[in-house]
């Protein structure tokens, strides 16, 4: 459902007067094109997190996701995770995307230096570090 959400509203005049577009590169372009892309959109899928969201912060990109009946995500941002969490798809707009823009991208490299490693990943699982920046 998610998903279908996801596509109708990347498609929708509000999503295309905000330069959304669908990609599906060849695997050979994921990284540059994901590279290329401040936001990501994150449907949600079968499972609760996605590996697509470590991907788009790997490249510099702010994952957006749309908040499931888990607080999963939410626990994500209470950890540190530069990720926008949205109930309806709706809830990106051009003055959300410069705020969270601006709010999220300075810690980006930091985030990623500091946090996407087996180190701090074995930190967090553990419990012995609750946030990471």
């Amino acid at each position: 459902e998610s998903r279908a959400t996801a596509r109708a509203w990347a498609t929708s005049p509000a999503a295309r007067e905000l330069g959304v577009e669908l990609l599906r590169p060849p695997a050979a372009e994921h990284w540059q094109e994901l590279s290329a892309s401040r936001f990501m959109l994150l449907p949600l899928e079968q499972h609760i997190q996605s590996s697509s969201m470590v991907e788009a912060l790997l490249v510099l990109t702010i994952p957006i996701v749309q908040r499931g009946a888990f607080p999963t995500h939410d626990d994500l941002v209470d950890m540190g995770f530069p990720i926008v969490v949205v109930d309806r798809w709706s809830e990106v707009t051009a003055a959300k995307l410069a705020e969270w823009s601006r709010k999220l991208s300075p810690r980006l490299e930091s985030f990623r230096r500091n946090c996407l490693t087996t180190g701090a990943y074995w930190k967090m699982i553990t419990g012995s570090m609750t946030r990471c920046e």
